[in-house]
């Protein structure tokens, strides 16, 4: 289930004990819920895979993408934020490096009458499949000490990435055609759907036309929650203190 940022605003009003219409103007909601959305992704990429909450909770922002390699360097996501984990895909001899389908071809079955079923091309196919294998991601250190070893150089079967400046991510060894990317993407930026009434005060509106809901599910709850509340305290104390970057920076996940 979706956690809107209705909800999110109830819950930090009802243990304020405060009105909605009096003390949080949707605004500053707005500032609060996308603060506290970027700490809790952050929080979540550090404590990545972590356990099985961690990922419930990231979900919504998780993203596995086939790449195309070009001259050895993936090309970062426009939406990448943080990059999880990388995959190359290779034969099941571990001797090349191949794209997702593998290199196996049925068409030579074409016209042959004595041709197995579609079922026996398709287990066919299965076997044959490229394999995955896992990419260690090091530091750019130790890409320039394993890239230029005389016997330690990454081979297909132990491959490496590393993340590059203004490049992209660097893979090795350098002919991969195609790798497997899992990354966290950047949340949207989020807008609470409302309407205004004739008092001056606001009511919930789903169907506001410029309204972004959240994509947190409800997973999220206690810990956006967490987030929120800091913010709407430290804005109580002090509404000309706007930014909560600091507070949150204090905070931890559990």
């Amino acid at each position: 289930m979706i956690l809107t940022q209705d909800a999110m605003i109830r819950k930090v009003l009802s243990l304020a004990n405060a009105e909605q219409n009096q003390h949080y103007p949707p605004h500053i909601a707005d500032e609060h819920f996308n603060l506290a959305t970027e700490w809790l992704v952050d929080e979540c990429a550090k404590n990545y895979p972590g356990n099985q909450a961690v990922i419930e909770i990231i979900k919504p922002y998780l993203k596995t993408k086939d790449i195309r390699v070009k001259n050895g360097v993936i090309a970062l996501q426009e939406d990448h934020r943080h990059l999880f984990g990388i995959s190359i895909f290779i034969n099941p001899d571990i001797n090349c490096a191949c794209d997702r389908k593998g290199k196996f071809d049925e068409t030579v079955f074409i016209g042959d009458p004595l041709a197995p079923k579609q079922e026996d091309v398709e287990r066919a196919r299965l076997r044959k499949r490229s394999v995955s294998k896992k990419v260690t991601i090091v530091t750019q250190d130790k890409w320039d000490h394993l890239t230029n070893h005389k016997y330690k150089m990454p081979t297909l079967d132990e491959p490496i990435a590393c993340m590059f400046e203004g490049v992209g991510v660097r893979v090795f060894p350098f002919d991969v055609p195609m790798v497997e990317m899992t990354y966290v993407r950047d949340p949207k930026i989020y807008r609470y759907g409302y309407e205004q009434n004739t008092d001056d005060t606001y009511s919930y509106n789903p169907e506001d036309t410029k309204a972004v809901e959240s994509e947190w599910t409800t997973n999220a709850s206690t810990y956006l929650f967490k987030g929120m509340n800091t913010l709407y305290s430290n804005w109580v104390d002090n509404p000309d203190k706007r930014n909560g970057a600091t507070e949150l920076k204090q905070l931890g996940l559990f």
